[in-house]
């Protein structure tokens, strides 16, 4: 294994740790806006093969947590379902891999492929398991309630991920600056932006109203 394999699954393993953290008991729903940019950096470019291991590590690290208390049943009830659930993540990074090769990247496509993923989860193996949607690490954050109440857990998820997307692009441009086109800064910030504002819609509109005295509603 050379040191940048090695490298890129410890990037892995940190998402898993990260987006554990932002689940209960630690309960630091934030982290979930980050914690999947060291495995988007980790797979970016490296193909349909190479994602789905490192999105595997993630998962395993990730689900071992969530499910930590299934210890209480033995090994033979957590490590099963530990990584039939990771199994998930790896098809979807697979999808991810594949898709990047053939051109087709952009972090609301890895998004979509996500909450994709999720939904699959939610409906098998026995009967689904949701619990581990990134858009529940949201439960306590306002903006993330608000985005709950028009399109569920789903949009969440979608937003989230897709956050992670642009912010993992955008250090991808910044270390490779010289070679980064306008046309990409500008995707960048409008991505950025797009994603940025929806999530914190709701804190906007009530600043707004608050200004104005009246309601103000900036999206239907």
């Amino acid at each position: 294994m050379t040191r940048a394999t090695a490298a890129r699954l410890g990037a892995a393993g940190v998402t898993g740790v990260l987006l554990a953290a932002a689940r209960p008991p630690l309960d630091l729903g934030p982290l979930a806006c980050v914690a999947f940019v060291p495995l988007f950096i980790a797979w970016r470019g490296r193909g349909a093969r190479a994602a789905a291991g490192y999105a595997f590590v993630a998962a395993v690290v990730y689900h071992a947590w969530l499910l930590s208390w299934t210890w209480y049943f033995g090994a033979v009830a957590i490590v099963p379902f530990v990584v039939v659930l990771s199994l998930y993540w790896a098809a979807a990074g697979a999808v991810v891999g594949w898709l990047d090769r053939r051109h087709v990247a952009s972090p609301f496509v890895v998004a979509a492929v996500w909450v994709l993923a999720e939904a699959v989860v939610a409906r098998g193996p026995m009967g689904g398991f949701s619990w581990g949607e990134v858009g529940y690490a949201f439960h306590d954050v306002v903006p993330g309630r608000a985005l709950a109440s028009d399109g569920g857990v789903a949009l969440v998820s979608f937003f989230a991920v897709a956050l992670n997307g642009f912010l993992a692009e955008a250090f991808g441009a910044v270390r490779a600056r010289k070679h980064t086109a306008r046309r990409g800064w500008t995707f960048l910030a409008a991505g950025l932006a797009t994603v940025l504002v929806l999530l914190l819609r709701y804190p906007i509109e009530l600043a707004l109203t608050r200004m104005v005295g009246h309601p103000v509603q900036l999206a239907p």
